[in-house]
């Protein structure tokens, strides 16, 4: 079954600052499943950022699909626009991409002095 993904862009984000966690509801149980999530700056480039089950992804509820792609302190790519996808691959070896968008960085201006 082909799924067509949903489409969420980020907030516009200023480099450097705290990226707010994301949560999401698939309404599929993902017991065994891999989540990955990467942004990048394009489809061939390296990979900006990476959430991953069991690493950066918190589970909230396995059987309803209740995921929160964890905050991200500090993130500092350069100013530009990002493309991202989230990937989900079943216990069965099904795999689909159920979230796409964009993300916007915007070159900060203050730079915090401790």
């Amino acid at each position: 079954m082909s799924v067509i993904p949903s489409i969420y862009n980020f907030k516009d984000h200023y480099k450097g600052s705290t990226l707010n966690p994301l949560s999401v509801k698939f309404n599929y149980d993902l017991t065994g499943a891999i989540i990955i999530c990467q942004i990048r700056k394009d489809f061939k480039s390296a990979i900006v950022h990476e959430w991953k089950t069991d690493v950066n992804i918190t589970v909230v509820d396995l059987l309803t699909g209740d995921i929160v792609l964890n905050q991200v302190n500090e993130f500092k790519p350069e100013a530009g626009v990002y493309m991202y996808d989230l990937q989900i691959t079943f216990i069965d070896g099904t795999s689909q991409t159920y979230l796409k968008g964009s993300l916007t960085v915007i070159q900060d201006i203050s730079k915090a002095t401790i």
